[in-house]
């Protein structure tokens, strides 16, 4: 049998009642596709002279699923629901391919009209049409990656020579970039770094902003989302790149002269990517070059001066942003601020105070203790505290380790989170596993198992499927 390989396929096809089309279907059809689902929508796929019927009988065969806009108009028309009838015949060998969406009805008013309708998993328009969009975005990826629906099986024939350091462990309805720390993954909720939204990391010196910007630069390299690297701190160098398993051939790397070349640059680079990832570090130091230079104001003024163009460089660049799907963070440094005799005198610099409101996430990072082997420092431990999150809880802790020779430890991260979640158990300084030890006698304690666990990447990519699952396992009952 031969494959038509000019054959048109979408991923998705809208069933709706005309009724809804300006309110909710036009809406989705165009924030869908700037999120790059192909979808299958009248007014974009219908052109002059087409057959309705034999259009959208081709729809409803080549489209992977169906996105039908569940409201009381529909139920009170006839061509809808023959849509519904042609998408749920194709689910009678067990496929999932209806998704359901509320709108203007309610769970009683379903069961009504379609019991099994009901009982199908939905989303309502009354969460706002960015967060129907990212459930709708998401069970489209979720469905090609089958960690986070079952657990996968181990492949015992053939070892792969590399496992690929990628997390995406922690499932959300909100697509993200992993941090490249499982256990700040788990902490912020999303799985990472939500795509659409900016993100601020502040701390003292020296306390891993950087390292943790690059982590996030290679995990969008390994999902293949291009990456936009703003050096204000004029610090980075390719051996940087290379140590955080970045390809310094497939990252835009620029040092702006002030702050308006900085956000001249990232403004391009949005306009030219449909998806990117953008790392400013840090905006403190593009603000004090700027307020070094401006000699003929006082300091009130400067103040009132740099507040006004970073809100103003940031409101402009949100819905940018969030239409792309794109991400932003911002690095900060933290200060004493003078003559403070209560309370803590901590602050970020005076015109960064603006990006407290800006920002969907906040992240403090603090150095726990430094890691030494002998009387070399070969890295620290550092918390993360979101101490601001508008997806989930904040104030949630993680803490991982930061290698100096190579950034954060992903083996540490798995191995530290399996056995909180007991995972893998430890008894007398042995670790096992299903009921195999990791390490034994002579590989004592966790350095042991880590050992092990470097050596074998079958046992490892087993532990972190395991893990999957029951962080999934959690997040559902939280």
């Amino acid at each position: 049998m031969k494959v038509n390989k000019n054959k048109k396929t979408w991923d998705l096809f809208i069933c709706h009642a005309s009724e809804d089309k300006n309110d909710v279907a036009h809406p989705l059809a165009q924030l869908l596709s700037m999120n790059k689902i192909s979808v299958w929508y009248d007014e974009f796929s219908l052109t002059l002279g087409d057959s309705l019927r034999r259009s959208i009988d081709k729809g409803l065969t080549n489209s992977r699923y169906g996105l039908v806009i569940l409201s009381p108009a529909f139920f009170q028309k006839e061509w809808p629901q023959k849509e519904l009838d042609g998408l749920a015949a194709r689910e009678i060998d067990g496929t999932k391919v209806i998704l359901p969406i509320w709108h203007n009805i309610t769970k009683e008013q379903v069961i009504k009209y379609s019991p099994m309708l009901a009982d199908k998993l939905a989303v309502s328009t009354n969460l706002g049409m960015d967060m129907v969009v990212d459930k709708i975005t998401r069970a489209i990826q979720d469905a090609q990656d089958t960690i986070l629906s079952a657990p996968s099986k181990v492949i015992t024939k053939r070892k792969p020579k590399t496992v690929k350091q990628s997390m995406n462990l922690i499932p959300s309805p909100i697509p993200s970039i992993s941090t490249g720390s499982i256990a700040l993954d788990y902490a912020l909720g999303t799985g990472g770094w939500p795509n659409g939204h900016i993100i601020e990391i502040y701390s003292p010196p020296s306390t891993g902003k950087t390292t943790l910007c690059l982590s996030a630069a290679y995990q969008a390299q390994l999902a293949g989302v291009p990456v936009l690297y703003v050096d204000a701190d004029y610090g980075m160098i390719k051996q940087n790149l290379i140590r955080c398993k970045i390809d310094p051939r497939k990252i835009k790397l620029t040092r702006p002269k002030n702050l308006e070349d900085a956000f001249e640059s990232v403004f391009r680079f949005l306009n030219s990517k449909k998806r990117g990832l953008v790392v400013i570090d840090s905006i403190a130091n593009l603000l004090t070059s700027k307020f070094q230079s401006d000699d003929d104001r006082n300091f009130n003024e400067q103040d009132q001066h740099h507040r006004t163009i970073v809100t103003q460089y940031l409101q402009l660049l949100q819905p940018k942003v969030s239409f792309s799907g794109s991400i932003i963070i911002l690095t900060n440094r933290l200060i004493d601020r003078v003559g403070i005799m209560f309370g803590n005198p901590e602050s970020t610099p005076w015109a960064t105070l603006s990006i407290t409101d800006i920002a969907s996430i906040r992240i403090d990072l603090r150095r726990i203790q430094m890691m030494k082997l002998g009387d070399d420092s070969i890295g620290q431990v550092i918390k993360a505290k979101v101490t601001k999150n508008r997806f989930f809880t904040p104030f949630k802790v993680a803490t991982f380790n930061l290698m100096f020779d190579s950034g954060i430890d992903y083996i540490e991260s798995i191995f530290s989170m399996a056995v909180d979640h007991k995972i893998v158990k430890k008894t007398s300084g042995i670790f096992s596993y299903k009921g195999k030890d990791i390490n034994d006698r002579r590989n004592y304690g966790s350095e042991g198992a880590l050992k092990a666990l470097s050596k074998d990447d079958i046992l490892l990519e087993s532990i972190k499927n395991d893990l999957s699952i029951k962080l999934w396992s959690n997040r559902n009952r939280t």
